[in-house]
């Protein structure tokens, strides 16, 4: 589920380093929460009826319209990490030997869809399969917590939270057949529309969310204005009001002169922070735009 900046989150990828881990909710998080993921800047609630991304100030919900009350999340590709919770001096409060997958499915969501959550070569993924013969035009859902929208690219954009245009395809043996798909804003939620295909064999509508990142401090930081370059570094202006706003070291000013201050940052293709500075005199300076 599938960002104002586009990169990978924190699913790491299988050169080597630690897959997305989903954990079984032990008494670490909210009742209603089955199964947690945590990537860097966010962490992922998955109830029986929708996700939650949740980040440092904000929170993101993701829920299936006119979805089965059938369809519960079920772990499967078991880990061999386990997941433990040590926090206070009170032992009867910690979390031992949680397990953890490297997926999550909800079978039959709608009648013949299943939706399956995992990390892929670093982003997170949520794959709708079609069973062949049922409805893909029954899944919908909605995104509470920003203004939803569609880019002129393709992508569904939801405040910091970037989904790419969706890949939409079924395996006709060891061939894999592409069909084209996008998002459509109906009904105050979202769905897919589709091109003609195959309605014998399965179909799997995958969105992958790149990444979602917060940047400033605690105080009042806005941008104005961001570009990527071909390598997909993304380079962000604004002006910054927070004492802790961060900043690069050997940066060209990393404190505050004044009331407010503008910035200049570049971070990477994975939304690492490369660089940051501020640029001000004594007085207020700000920018009278922000980032739509």
């Amino acid at each position: 589920m599938a960002c104002v900046f586009e990169g990978g989150l924190a699913a790491r990828s299988r050169s080597g380093a630690q897959p997305l881990a989903f954990e079984t909710n032990q008494g670490q998080s909210e009742s209603q929460v089955k199964f947690l993921a945590r990537g860097r800047g966010y962490t992922l609630f998955l109830t029986n009826q929708g996700a939650t991304l949740a980040f440092e100030n904000r929170a993101l919900r993701m829920t299936l319209l006119g979805a089965l009350a059938t369809a519960h999340a079920t772990g499967i590709d078991p880990l061999p990490g386990k997941a433990n919770y040590f926090i206070g001096n009170n032992p009867a409060k910690w979390h031992r030997n949680i397990s953890t997958y490297s997926r999550i499915e909800y079978k039959s969501v709608y009648p013949g869809v299943d939706l399956v959550y995992y990390g892929n070569e670093g982003q997170l993924e949520y794959d709708f399969v079609v069973a062949p013969g049922a409805d893909p035009s029954r899944i919908g859902f909605r995104l509470e917590g920003d203004t939803v929208r569609v880019s002129p690219d393709g992508d569904l954009v939801a405040g910091q939270a970037r989904f790419h245009k969706p890949v939409v395809y079924q395996q006709v043996g060891s061939r894999r057949v592409s069909i084209d798909g996008s998002y459509v804003l109906r009904g105050g939620g979202v769905g897919f529309r589709l091109a003609k295909y195959d309605r014998s064999r399965p179909l799997v509508i995958d969105p992958v969310l790149s990444y979602s990142t917060y940047f400033g401090g605690s105080g009042s930081d806005l941008g104005a204005g961001i570009a990527v370059d071909s390598t997909g570094n993304a380079y962000v202006t604004g002006y910054a009001e927070s004492a802790n706003f961060p900043t690069t070291p050997g940066a060209y000013q990393t404190a505050l002169n004044g009331p407010s201050d503008l910035y200049v940052a570049k971070l990477s293709p994975t939304g690492a922070l490369l660089y940051s500075t501020l640029i001000g005199g004594s007085n207020q300076e700000w920018t009278g735009e922000t980032i739509s």
